[in-house]
């Protein structure tokens, strides 16, 4: 082999050792940064304990761990535990029974039917009738948020102008929102109470229920 063959191949060898380098350097450096998120969300998911899964949904759940909260939180039967306090699941609605809240305003009729399935999830029917004639209806599973720990949504009576709190629980379809909020305590009859607020990032004509009217249920409850 001449002198001008060896060069060639000892340059070409060099070229290939140097491309091999710098595709190991990157490769590398993309491993490390994918470890380095696995270990985000397992340093995250290690802070949430939860007893029994089978009592939240697995939505509600994902939310959460997606969150990024930096306290540890563990879920305890029908409480939570964050950091030095404990704060209860809302209990006004009974697990595994059905409660009907009713309003009649302007000739339109609300119609909401709710049942709590677990500690986090509700299932929900909705009708909205004017004149007897079907506007809205709505169906499904809707979750409470997963910070609902941190503090209650506070809402208005449109009848007797009370400020009460409440406990919102969510869904969502695509670019819309279906939010319905179950009043904490009673009224002054006995009642529970609702409100439902719900849309679509584009106008729509089922953006109907707005939060400002007060479904009741029909009779106290114990």
């Amino acid at each position: 082999m001449n002198k001008v063959k060896l060069l060639a191949l000892v340059s070409a060898l060099l070229a290939l050792i140097s491309c091999s380098k710098h595709a190991s350097v990157k490769v590398d450096t993309n491993e490390a940064a994918a470890l380095k998120e696995d270990d985000k969300v397992q340093e995250n998911q290690s802070n949430i304990i939860i007893d029994d899964s089978t009592q939240l949904s697995p939505n509600f759940l994902s939310e959460l761990r997606n969150s990024g909260y930096p306290e540890r939180i563990r879920f305890v039967d029908e409480y939570v535990l964050v950091g030095n306090d404990t704060v209860y699941f809302p209990s006004d609605l009974k697990l595994g029974k059905r409660y009907e809240f009713l309003a009649t305003t302007e000739g339109k009729k609300y119609n909401l039917s709710v049942e709590r399935i677990n500690s986090s999830t509700i299932h929900f029917d909705f009708i909205l009738y004017e004149n007897s004639k079907v506007l809205q209806k709505q169906s499904g599973q809707a979750d409470l948020g997963p910070y609902f720990f941190l503090a209650t949504e506070v809402d208005e009576d449109n009848i007797t102008g009370e400020a009460y709190g409440s406990s919102e629980y969510k869904t969502t379809t695509e670019d819309c929102w279906f939010n319905i909020r179950i009043g904490i305590g009673k009224d002054d009859k006995g009642r529970l109470r609702a409100t439902i607020v719900n849309g679509c990032e584009k106008e729509s004509d089922t953006d109907l229920v707005n939060g400002n009217i007060t479904l009741r249920t029909e009779k106290s409850t114990n």
